[in-house]
């Protein structure tokens, strides 16, 4: 069976794939968001 890979730290997040039976890892993202710009 498949494993997701969860790269965030939301509770909601785990709690909602929980919900629907996946079986998944958590692993915190080692990302600095507030570093991520978007064109205008």
């Amino acid at each position: 069976m498949i494993q997701f890979l969860l790269a965030s730290q939301s509770p909601r997040r785990r709690e909602l794939l929980g919900l629907l039976g996946y079986p998944f890892a958590n692993m915190a993202a080692n990302a600095d968001e507030a570093a991520i710009t978007t064109p205008d």
